[in-house]
């Protein structure tokens, strides 16, 4: 069975970043609570995402990245769905979502994932799409098992808070594959 590319379905949209997003995108960018699982030490300024937003290349290859909007189906920005270190010899990527708190819970990451999936599979060609999860973010163990995912390792201390260390679990997910 022949099925198509799909971005959207009756819940959700993944759309481009348009320059609109750029005050959304910075208070999801300040939510100090992810910095550590998202690998980041300090908060991106207003301006750098404004730049970003305003100069968006639709060239996941060239970038390594893609940012893509999840839009619910009132059309607000529920979240953010990350393809990064895409990689074009390997056909390999990761990615990474952020839902809004008041859009949790409702069944949009597992909707963004599968539509993040399908379109990495089917227009970038990729053939594995991989997550970081730290081991205490029982809510994306759960959202990237449901989606298929599987557990392919875990390094070992790899994150540092003050004097404690946190292992990161890797998940992955096979595309491409016929059943």
């Amino acid at each position: 069975m022949k099925s198509r590319l799909l971005l959207k379905d009756d819940e959700i949209t993944l759309r481009a970043v348009e320059p609109e997003d750029a005050l959304e995108m910075w208070e999801i960018e300040s939510d100090s609570t992810q910095w550590m699982e998202n690998g980041m030490a300090a908060p991106y300024s207003l301006e750098s995402l404004r730049r970003y937003a305003c100069n968006y290349s639709a060239d996941p290859f060239a970038e390594g990245q893609v940012r893509l909007i999840v839009e619910n189906a009132g059309k607000e920005m529920a979240g953010i769905l990350d393809l990064y270190q895409i990689s074009a010899a390997n056909h390999t990527a990761f990615t990474g979502i952020y839902i809004k708190e008041a859009f949790r819970r409702k069944g949009l990451a597992t909707r963004a994932i599968r539509l993040g999936a399908d379109y990495a599979a089917r227009l970038l060609n990729l053939r594995i799409l991989a997550a970081k999860v730290m081991d205490s973010n029982e809510a994306s163990h759960g959202l990237f098992r449901k989606c298929g995912f599987i557990r392919a390792g875990v390094m070992r201390d790899w994150l540092q808070s003050g004097q404690n260390y946190h292992d990161m679990h890797l998940y992955e997910l096979m595309l491409n594959v016929e059943c």
